[in-house]
């Protein structure tokens, strides 16, 4: 219940002001109060209180034991510790005042930000002078930007554009690596959903092995959980490809479903239309009527807090630890539903907790294992295909290694990076 934390000495802010125990302090204070609504209030709201001992210790005190909390404190982009002036009067983040290795120079709404790099950094000093992040939303733009040489790196590269302009030698392809899973969720408190019998039809009718080729023109791999083989987290369970038309058809009809419109709702900017389609013909093909609905992201949420919806398709990543993918099923969770489907288990809760509170790996997979095993069983939630990503690499960069996405490491990414200088 308590943790306890030496801070590495001789760190400095981007002001020049040293790094003491009162920032550390100062930026989860702000993280778990619920009135920031900070996007990681939720993960660090087993933090009871914090305590400055000195100036190089903080304490953590805690409401219950909880293994994830050190991957939490980890997570890029969600706990950075930045000084208090980085905040205006209004509260909200004016300015990026942090200690890495680069510094913020400036930021251009919708156009670019640029960085310089920080001479009085803690580590080794970044072999870049400094790097201009372009904001270029469209794919093609960007990867011609890419093949030019007017931009040197490239993320949320698409796939099957990459690997066709990478044959010219223009530039590199890197696989973004990520724990990332694409599931459907049914609303099972709506009837007639509510019949396990047409859930269980709607998951056989969909072939993971057709969405992965067709809907990610074979830029995906079938899965069943939202980890990769690769990861400690993985769960060896057996996973069915192919879709099963004939017994889809057969439960539809014992579950007097037959012509049962069904909407399937997309968030605009996420996923794949292919997919999608894949999934309602394939429902179609069985006796259903679905359609397909697009949706911005606070629409979606909204719906999905709801009773009236039929199908939600979103995707779960930023996973470092598995409370991020599965605590959505937790009946008291506020954003589960449309994630969950509206799984309502008392014995999934306790093997929640259980994972969550254990600090044995072992055990937690075991336990993690079984959640997921209700979950299948119940028909609710399933997972698809993960879809690969691609980091875009020009010719004239040496010495850069994609890391695992969203998950801190050393020895690789940015600042490890080297473009020859100007003439």
């Amino acid at each position: 219940l308590t943790y306890t934390f030496n801070l590495r000495q001789g760190v400095t802010f981007h002001n020049g002001e040293m790094l003491d125990s009162s920032h550390v302090k100062w930026n989860l204070d702000r993280i778990i109060d619920p009135e920031t609504a900070a996007s990681s209030q939720s993960t660090l709201a087993v933090i009871d209180s914090v305590e400055t001992p000195d100036p190089a210790t903080v304490v953590l005190n805690l409401s219950e034991p909880s293994s994830p909390l050190i991957s939490a404190l980890a997570q890029q982009q969600r706990v950075g510790i930045m000084h208090p002036d980085s905040v205006g009067a209004d509260g909200a983040f004016a300015e990026g005042i942090g200690t890495g290795p680069f510094t913020f120079v400036a930021y251009s709404s919708g156009d670019r930000l640029q960085l310089d790099a920080y001479q009085d950094y803690w580590g080794d000093n970044a072999l870049l002078e400094g790097v201009e992040v372009r904001i270029i939303p469209d794919a093609t733009a960007r990867l011609n930007a890419l093949s030019t040489g007017d931009i040197d790196f490239a993320w949320a590269v698409p796939a099957e554009d990459a690997a066709s302009l990478a044959e010219d030698g223009s530039f590199q392809i890197q696989e973004n690596i990520q724990n990332r899973g694409n599931f459907f969720s049914i609303n099972i408190d709506k009837p007639p959903f509510d019949n396990p019998k047409l859930r269980e039809a709607m998951q056989l009718a969909v072939s993971r092995s057709d969405i992965a080729a067709a809907g990610w023109n074979g830029f995906a791999v079938e899965t069943m959980q939202p980890y990769n083989e690769t990861s400690f987290w993985y769960l060896d369970k057996e996973l069915r490809t192919d879709a099963d038309l004939e017994t889809a058809r057969s439960l539809v009809q014992e579950a007097g479903a037959e012509g049962t419109p069904v909407t399937i709702v997309q968030w605009d900017q996420l996923g794949s239309d292919a997919e999608a389609q894949i999934v309602a013909s394939a429902w179609n093909d069985i006796g259903l009527d679905a359609t397909i609905e697009k949706a911005s992201g606070a629409d979606l949420i909204s719906q999905s807090e709801g009773e009236d919806w039929d199908v939600i398709y979103l995707w779960i990543g930023l996973i470092t630890d598995p409370v991020r993918a599965y605590n959505f099923l937790y009946q008291s969770d506020a954003t589960r539903n449309g994630i969950s489907g509206g799984i309502q288990s008392d014995e999934m809760d306790q093997l929640l907790t259980e994972a969550s509170q254990s600090s044995d790996p072992d055990e937690r997979k075991a336990l993690y294992s079984d959640v997921m095993q209700i979950n299948l069983d119940l028909f609710a939630q399933f997972y698809t295909v993960r879809p690969f990503g691609y980091v875009g690499v020009g010719n004239d960069v040496t010495g850069f290694e994609q890391g695992v996405y969203y998950v801190q490491y050393q020895g690789g990414g940015m600042s490890y990076a080297c473009v020859p200088a100007d003439d």
